[in-house]
């Protein structure tokens, strides 16, 4: 089965709040990375390479939410697919494996894990709109 491995430069600035949320900023690209409790559950399941299975034991949740889970993570580059060697996984599993996951990136919203991934350029027009940053 394939395994998941947590992205994590060692630039980046991680804040865990105390309902389990975890913000990230990546201070090169200026991008700022927010996830809900499930979702951050899932990604500090990654810490080591951890297949779908352990993630959703880690989550209290379904392989199939933890999939979901992964794949947002994963479209976000919050996470990163551990290669497999040939003698893993046939190479039937793993075009099974990739099609399972662009099922559940469809559905993924579905499954409560949320990640909200902001650029410089939004972050900034955001705050504008917000007045942030005015003298009150």
């Amino acid at each position: 089965m394939e395994k998941f491995r947590q992205v994590r430069p060692a630039s980046w600035v991680t804040e865990q709040m105390p309902d389990g949320s975890i913000a990230i900023f990546d201070p090169q690209s200026k991008n700022s990375y927010f996830l809900n409790a499930r979702a951050a559950a899932a990604w500090e399941a990654c810490r080591e390479p951890a297949n779908a299975a352990s993630v959703a034991r880690r989550m209290g949740v379904s392989v199939e939410t933890a999939l979901a889970a992964l794949a947002e993570l994963e479209a976000k580059h919050l996470v990163e697919a551990c290669p497999l060697a040939a003698s893993e996984a046939g190479l039937s599993d793993v075009a099974a494996l990739a099609a399972r996951r662009r099922m559940l990136q469809t559905i993924g919203a579905a499954a409560g894990a949320v990640v909200l991934a902001l650029t410089a350029a939004e972050q900034k027009a955001y705050a504008f709109q917000g007045g942030s940053g005015k003298a009150g």
